[in-house]
């Protein structure tokens, strides 16, 4: 029997709950701006106060969304109500505990200690004893093994000794050399020792 805590990879609308862009304009209501800050699970789609208080969304399962710096987050209460968020990577706002929907970009913080960094996109976590995962997404896109949402952008190494890591899979690649070619030093040619004619 399937509850509705589930695991992340097992519940359908959590694909279109991370990928959403809130605290826009709601269109039902665009004369209020930054106001989408509600995500109906049973519609799978973005809503603001406005919508709940005309009855568009009664009796359905309703997130609020916070905003923590530059990240958007769900409370931890009312995010495990619906969804198995073990291993996640818990962030503080406000004095309430909350979790991250996606990661934010980092330059592969973690990188070099892959036991310290999310399993999916190689950022450092605060707490690698107890989680795995930064955010909704990461532990989403590992258990569907299905990538839906883009990573951020993480530098890479510069090869060494013809290898190089991955920071996300922690897996050595070979890399490929170029042979080129030496070219012969130029060296400017010796002008040969110049010959007077006779005098006549």
């Amino acid at each position: 029997m399937t509850t509705e805590k589930e695991a992340a990879g097992d519940v359908k609308w959590v694909k279109s709950f991370v990928s959403k862009t809130f605290f826009g304009a709601c269109r039902a209501h665009n004369g209020f701006h930054g106001n989408e800050n509600k995500y109906c699970i049973n519609c799978e789609q973005a809503a603001c106060s406005h919508c709940l208080a005309e009855g568009r969304h009664a009796n359905h399962k309703v997130i609020k969304i916070f905003r923590l710096v530059y990240m958007d987050v769900v409370s931890i209460d009312e995010m495990t109500a619906f969804l198995d968020c073990s291993k996640i990577q818990p962030y503080t706002s406000n004095g309430k505990q909350v979790f991250a929907l996606s990661p934010l970009p980092h330059q592969g913080s973690g990188k070099l200690k892959p036991d310290t960094s999310c399993n999916f996109c190689a950022r450092k976590l605060m707490n690698p004893a107890r989680c795995t995962f930064c955010s909704i997404a990461c532990k989403y896109e590992i258990s569907t093994n299905k990538p839906t949402t883009k990573v951020p952008k993480t530098v890479r190494p510069a090869p060494e000794n013809g290898r190089v890591r991955d920071p996300v899979t922690n897996n050595v690649h070979r890399v490929a050399r170029v042979n080129r070619k030496k070219q012969p030093p130029t060296t400017s040619r010796r002008k040969g020792i110049p010959v007077r004619a006779p005098p006549f």
